[in-house]
């Protein structure tokens, strides 16, 4: 009970879900409650303590998971992302759609419409640098680099610090960071092996948590966490928009807590409130597409990028494309002096620009009603600017759009 008392404050929610009523439930170290207590019991007090001690049974379980990786992790959830205004300084939509706004590497576009050797030739680092920049002016922030704080960075829930091998890193979600996260704990030595990748996901609990900025910046110095070599991995919007939409809300792929959120979309969008039929209905894409432009305070795998970065705070030393991955993440394993590697990409084709999400981009993007595509991205358009992303019509997209010189 001393451990799992711990947690009770997370479960106690429980109880205004289940009964409206006041105090009965005692979430205190002295479960379970006292005779006097079980007096004022009421009938649906049963289902409210089974589901608490459900809930119990499986931290004990995840605990024992991560007891064999060495820790025992209290998860906290706490994520405070101020929001901003987006600026005016970026390239339109109709620009981005343009072949000659420039080239996704450093070859020139090839007849078929395609750029030649893409992988041996990403932007370099300065430009991704200057990008960046860029990208905070659009959003409205002021970027002041003359005092750098990693502590006053203001998204600590999603940048994770593995002092081991000296390394800062910002997983933004649904840029292949549940990837990254896996190979940067196995060469901390968090994990002794990389799981399989129908477990990855596992990379999200305890094993990460403790490696959270939010959860070690007040047990290291500044200095300490300076030193650190630091990177984040971004990905073009329209291909995020997309991976979001197949794995959170789409009849394929749709499950758990997203599911609820998927049949609010319909909800919302189509007027429908009856229940029954909710449960048989999914949200298109364009639905999606339009519920992204009016929803306020979006869950962090729909959120805008740059919203996650820390860069406003404290400039990263290596910025990394996903559409770039395979051969970045060599200089990046080669930075910081381990030997690790990532699963090769969930799609079967390693060329970016013909895997399915990009299909898929190319198609759904292609059919948005013209307001609501203005309205995506102009929502966007500072993840735009991070790596001057192509648009959906681009031979290239979905890499960045380099220009050299």
């Amino acid at each position: 009970w001393p451990v799992l008392s711990c947690q009770f404050g997370k479960l106690a929610r429980l109880k205004n879900l289940f009964l409206n009523s006041p105090g009965w439930i005692h979430i205190s170290s002295d479960f379970p409650p006292k005779t006097k207590d079980m007096q004022s019991f009421k009938p649906k007090a049963v289902l409210s303590w089974a589901v608490i001690l459900a809930a119990c049974a499986l931290m004990v379980y995840e605990s024992a998971q991560y007891f064999k990786s060495g820790s025992l992790e209290i998860f906290t959830y706490s994520i405070a992302i101020s929001e901003v205004e987006t600026g005016s300084e970026a390239i339109s939509l109709s620009e981005r759609e343009d072949t000659s706004a420039g080239t996704s590497a450093k070859e020139e576009i090839s007849p078929s419409g395609v750029s030649e050797d893409l992988y041996l030739h990403p932007p370099p680092q300065s430009w991704f640098q200057e990008q960046f920049t860029r990208s905070l002016k659009v959003a409205g922030w002021d970027p002041d680099f003359t005092n750098q704080n990693w502590s006053k960075c203001r998204n600590t829930y999603l940048t994770y610090f593995f002092p081991k091998i000296n390394t800062m890193f910002t997983g933004i979600p649904k840029t292949g960071c549940t990837n990254w996260k896996g190979a940067l704990l196995f060469a901390e030595g968090t994990i002794e092996t990389m799981p399989p990748p129908e477990k990855m996901k596992r990379v999200h609990g305890g094993w990460s948590s403790q490696h959270r900025l939010q959860n070690v910046v007040y047990r290291k110095t500044e200095d300490q966490l300076s030193d650190a070599f630091s990177f984040a991995v971004i990905r073009n919007p329209w291909t995020r928009m997309v991976s979001g939409y197949v794995d959170k809300f789409s009849e394929e792929f749709s499950r758990g807590d997203y599911r609820g959120g998927g049949k609010k979309i319909v909800s919302m969008m189509r007027g429908i409130h009856n229940q029954t039929l909710l449960d048989t209905l999914y949200p298109t894409f364009a639905e999606y597409a339009e519920w992204l432009t009016i929803k306020n305070g979006l869950d962090r795998h729909f959120s805008p990028q740059y919203k996650a970065l820390c860069y406003d705070k404290h400039k990263y030393d290596f910025i990394v494309p996903l559409e770039y991955s395979g051969v970045m993440s060599k200089k990046v394993w080669g930075k910081i002096n381990v030997n690790a590697t990532l699963y090769s990409s969930y799609e079967r084709v390693s060329d970016p620009r013909k895997q399915s999400t990009t299909l898929k981009a190319k198609e759904w993007v292609s059919k948005l009603p013209s307001d609501v595509l203005e309205k995506v991205y102009a929502k966007f358009k500072a993840d735009f600017a991070l790596a001057n992303y192509s648009n959906v019509t681009h031979p290239d997209f979905p890499l960045p759009l380099y220009q050299e010189g």
